[in-house]
């Protein structure tokens, strides 16, 4: 049988940034290899789309370590679970003296959990420089705090916008303030940590215009889920500063969402931008007759 699937998992403790950090920077297990250790006490035995990109970057940079990220596109294909290790396996497609490219599959107990495709350069110097405007939103010091169950990360939206119980309708776009209360060890983990939050907006923001859905019911009376990511970095993150991720919803129907988002420092320089593509649709079968654990129904 099927757990109570009310259950509450947006008020349980996920844990500390260091757990995170732990699993993010995957270690060598075997040849092309790496593989991120359990984490045991996740209240959703889900892992999250962005933060298996996360470690798809990690794993491409240190099978090629002389070069940096500067791309990925991951597709979320099955459910991976917090409660034993994750695999990424490395195939290294082509590495020259500028690019290299990196298959890297996320895999549990024999199963592919994640593709992703990671692009990687060796840097050079500007020839030509120029990015969008960072948005004109209040600044996080004006902006309530958002518990995502974490210590040791900040996370505060605009205007409260992000209110997963509240049937608070509004524009379909969501601005969030971050940051974290280590600085990571190198540029790789900056880069990491930045991605991990990617996938936390739009769904919400999908949900905004429309009154009586609310990301509170996830999981419960609806179906929802990042099914695919694709990022570009563009300059070096601090995240032990404050970063902005501007994340407008420009697109919902047919059972899908599309957001468009942006993360800049709090100074304006562009550090990244991101696309996400997310289903919201109706469970297609009664919840009891299924058996699956009530802390992984997608």
């Amino acid at each position: 049988m099927v757990e109570d699937p009310t259950n509450d998992f947006y008020d349980k403790k996920w844990g500390d940034l260091q757990d995170l950090i732990r699993i993010i920077d995957l270690q060598p297990t075997a040849e092309n290899v790496f593989t991120a250790p359990p984490h045991l006490d996740a209240p959703r035995n889900v892992v999250e789309g962005s933060q298996m990109l996360a470690q798809s970057i990690v794993a491409a940079a240190k099978a090629v370590p002389d070069k940096r990220v500067i791309s990925a596109y991951a597709q979320f294909v099955r459910v991976a679970g917090f409660h034993i290790p994750l695999d990424f396996r490395t195939d290294i497609l082509q590495s020259g003296r500028t690019f290299a490219s990196v298959l890297v599959s996320a895999e549990q107990e024999g199963k592919l959990r994640c593709p992703a495709m990671v692009l990687l350069d060796n840097d050079v110097p500007d020839l030509i420089s120029h990015q969008m405007e960072m948005p004109q939103v209040p600044g996080p010091d004006r902006c309530p705090e958002f518990d995502f169950g974490m210590t040791g990360r900040d996370v505060r939206f605009v205007n409260g916008d992000y209110a997963p119980h509240e049937d608070r309708m509004g524009p379909p776009v969501l601005h969030c303030w971050m940051r974290c209360r280590d600085k990571p060890a190198n540029q790789l983990l900056n880069q990491a940590l930045l991605t991990q939050c990617v996938g936390h907006m739009t769904i919400g923001a999908s949900m905004l215009p429309h009154e009586g859905v609310k990301e509170g019911d996830a999981h419960v009376t609806m179906s929802t889920g990042v099914m695919s990511i694709a990022i570009a970095y563009h300059a070096d993150a601090d995240v032990s500063e404050w970063i902005l991720y501007s994340n407008p919803s420009i697109y919902a129907g047919r059972g899908l969402a599309q957001g468009h988002g942006t993360v800049f420092s709090q100074d304006g320089v562009l550090l990244a931008s991101y696309t996400v593509t997310a289903m919201i649709r109706g469970f297609d079968r009664p919840l009891n007759g299924l058996s699956v654990a009530a802390n992984q129904l997608m």
